[in-house]
């Protein structure tokens, strides 16, 4: 009876946590969509959806640590990180395939998508280091990390 009784709680703890971390990349995805202005300069939508991202993060670090660091010992997590998180940075990136790339230097598609995963692994390990206070101060950088792919050759140089 005592070892049901425990598989039941570790059922149950499993489960709250995978409410909590829904909750918390649910959060985090809806501040990359809704920092995202939807037109206007490319480079500069993707600085404000890279800020948007760093502040929800700073804002509540613990949830954030939760879900881009501690989810990933999870058995019934499937990655590193949430897919719709890293899809929702990669779409606001993929802007960047037609208006700033050029057809001959385009990088491969899967290019959005590893950079959304870099961001979030910067961000990821600042959490797991205790440095939340910094993140707010990443914006540039992240942001130069997403969009230099894009820039072509004669950009990057």
């Amino acid at each position: 009876m005592a070892l049901r009784q425990k598989r039941e709680r570790v059922s149950f703890r499993d489960r709250a946590l995978d409410l909590a971390i829904g909750v918390g990349n649910e959060r985090l995805r809806k501040a990359i969509v809704d920092a995202d202005p939807g037109e206007g300069e490319w480079r500069e939508r993707v600085e404000t959806v890279v800020a948007g991202l760093l502040e929800a993060a700073a804002d509540e670090p613990e949830l954030a640590e939760l879900c881009l660091v501690h989810a990933q010992g999870m058995d019934t997590y499937p990655g590193p990180f949430d897919l719709d998180l890293v899809e929702a940075l990669a779409a606001v990136l993929s802007a960047g395939r037609e208006g700033e790339a050029q057809a001959a230097t385009a990088p491969p598609a899967s290019v959005e998508e590893l950079a959304a995963y870099g961001i979030l692994g910067v961000v990821s390990e600042r959490l797991r280091r205790g440095e939340a206070d910094s993140l707010r101060e990443l914006g540039d950088e992240l942001s130069e990390l997403a969009t230099l792919p894009f820039a072509g050759t004669s950009s990057a140089a």
